[in-house]
């Protein structure tokens, strides 16, 4: 049988699998499976988990955030190391919970999607960054008819709309555009985090309805990140308009409609935004190939779940 990398790794996915495959999009199941050699939700107790690693010759454990823990008890006795896939640990109302888990699980390495906003967990777990991945088959060009000429997609957190202010202001301001020009603006409401059994993953069908759109809108949240919604509306070929994100801005600066998030709220900024917006649905084609971040098929792979992957496992080659 021959060996999915040529590493000398052998990585483990433990955790409770069956709830990352409810997941809607399925990012955690998808990234994972693509860097393991092998997955895993049987074990319940630390002496099981121990005979599995054994058994199987396994290097190092790779495990989702707290969301998907699946042992009775904590993971500090493992005897490979431990390192956790941890997703949105800049999130202030769930810093406290991550710390904690962190802690308990005596976690020493974790993989996270920015090296921005650490500083609560300083000097209790080592940090490596890997961008957000996105599933390259699903998000591409489709070829289908863009008939919205925009599409808003993406939680809006009215209770909260300082974590997502650009889409908050963007909710607000394009409907004005629409009617002023008359533009078919598609809202997009967000599905919730947990699929029924038996349901698909919703990036099929976000990933269509993001090809029928001419412009479709991300934001990067008050946090400044490269949400994987950039790279997937790219990816189709449609037109982004959002603000730059601070990690991996080079890859989107001149290549999206692009919102300075310190003018949105300045005299005349709604407008210059319907004059931009006007100019690229006019001559949609010329920006089509222009405002394109994916140049190559090197990019499709390198923000791919493999091409994450192989980064993924460099990480875990430095921890012993």
């Amino acid at each position: 049988m021959s060996k999915k990398f040529q590493d000398n790794l052998n990585v483990l996915v433990y955790g409770d699998i069956d709830k990352m495959a409810a997941d809607t999009n399925g990012h955690f199941l998808d990234q994972l499976s693509e860097a393991s050699d092998d997955m895993t939700q049987d074990p319940r107790t630390m002496q099981e988990l121990n005979a599995y690693v054994k058994n199987g010759g396994f290097s190092h454990v790779l495990i989702p955030d707290e969301n998907f823990h699946r042992l009775n008890g904590n993971l500090g006795n493992c005897s490979v190391p431990i390192v956790e896939f941890l997703e949105d640990h800049w999130v202030t109302w769930a810093v406290d919970r991550k710390k904690q888990y962190l802690k308990d699980n005596k976690i020493k390495d974790a993989i996270v999607f920015s090296e921005r906003n650490l500083e609560p967990y300083k000097g209790q777990t080592r940090f490596h960054s890997v961008l957000a991945a996105i599933d390259s088959p699903t998000f591409f060009n489709k070829g289908l008819e863009r008939k919205i000429d925009i599409l808003v997609s993406g939680a809006i957190k009215p209770d909260k709309p300082w974590v997502y202010p650009m889409r908050n202001w963007l909710i607000n301001v394009l409907p004005e555009i629409g009617i002023k020009e008359g533009l078919n603006i598609h809202h997009h409401q967000h599905p919730g985090r947990v699929r029924k059994k038996g349901e698909e993953k919703i990036t099929k069908g976000y990933s269509e309805l993001i090809n029928t759109a001419k412009i479709a809108t991300a934001g990067t949240g008050q946090w400044r990140m490269p949400f994987k919604k950039l790279y997937e509306i790219a990816a189709c070929e449609t037109v982004l308009l959002s603000d730059l994100p601070l990690e991996d801005s080079d890859f989107f600066r001149g290549k999206i409609l692009e919102i300075d998030p310190t003018k949105v709220n300045s005299k005349g900024y709604a407008d210059l935004l319907r004059r931009n917006i006007m100019n690229v649905l006019e001559n949609y084609e010329h920006y089509q190939q222009k405002l394109r971040p994916f140049q190559t098929e090197q990019d499709r792979f390198d923000k791919s779940y493999k091409g994450k992957a192989l980064e993924i496992r460099s990480v875990l080659k430095k921890i012993n």
